[in-house]
């Protein structure tokens, strides 16, 4: 049976236009595959979600999997403090480190007077890769898992929009395991998702993302949530 068209209602979302505008701006001209994604951590409204051209149509930024990179390094340094470290524990920072047949590296524009024996927050800022590297054989794989579960990877969003909320094992052989110290393995997750987890570490809180200003049907629920002490440490 046929029916005529009905008047729509009016779809409020939490986008900043002015943020939007400048997320695509920033992606012009970018060949591969990018994105912008910004969330607020207070309240989790998505206020730009963008996709370069290099996407060709593909939504990078909200269902793309990626290795994370160096933005997981966050996770492994959760690991560390739960693990009884602190922001000004003394770590080591040496060049190149070896171990189950991996051979890490620190970038070559390093800057030198960082390595050797530095304090966690300064491997963090500069993104030692040996340092966490390194942490391999006291930071158990479920630990490092646990660790990004409480910042949102692999922690479902009702956000408004399909999204990819990233995965990692939480059983690797050797090799993968000291690879995923420093966010590689088989470690997967989304530009969305990591925007959630950074905000989560500011928020002191798993943060739920919403583009359309919702209420979630339930709030979201690690199974290591993060503990008062350790999110002020992982915000120092």
């Amino acid at each position: 049976m046929a029916q005529g068209p009905v008047p729509g209602e009016d779809l409020h979302t939490t986008l900043n236009g002015g943020l939007q505008e400048a997320a695509q701006r920033t992606l012009k001209g970018i060949k591969s595959p990018s994105s912008v994604v910004a969330i607020r951590p207070s309240d989790g409204a998505v206020l730009a979600v963008a996709n370069g051209a290099g996407s060709k149509g593909y939504p990078t930024a909200t269902l793309g999997q990626y290795a994370p990179g160096s933005t997981f390094k966050v996770a492994t340094a959760l690991a560390m403090l739960r693990g009884g470290d602190t922001p000004d524990t003394t770590v080591d920072c040496p060049h190149t480190y070896s171990a189950e047949g991996m051979n890490v590296a620190n970038f070559s524009g390093y800057p030198r007077e960082f390595e050797g024996s530095v304090a966690l927050r300064q491997a963090i800022a500069h993104s030692c890769n040996t340092t966490f590297a390194a942490q391999h054989a006291r930071v158990s794989q479920q630990a490092l898992a646990d660790a990004g579960n409480s910042l949102g990877v692999g922690v479902e969003m009702d956000a408004g929009i399909p999204v990819f909320s990233g995965s990692i094992p939480t059983e690797e052989p050797a090799a993968e395991h000291v690879a995923a110290m420093f966010g590689q393995g088989r470690t997967l997750v989304s530009p969305f998702g990591m925007a959630r987890f950074q905000a989560s570490v500011q928020a002191g809180k798993l943060v739920q993302p919403s583009i359309l200003g919702h209420e979630p049907a339930s709030e979201p629920s690690s199974s290591h949530p993060l503990e008062t002490s350790e999110a002020a440490d992982l915000q120092t």
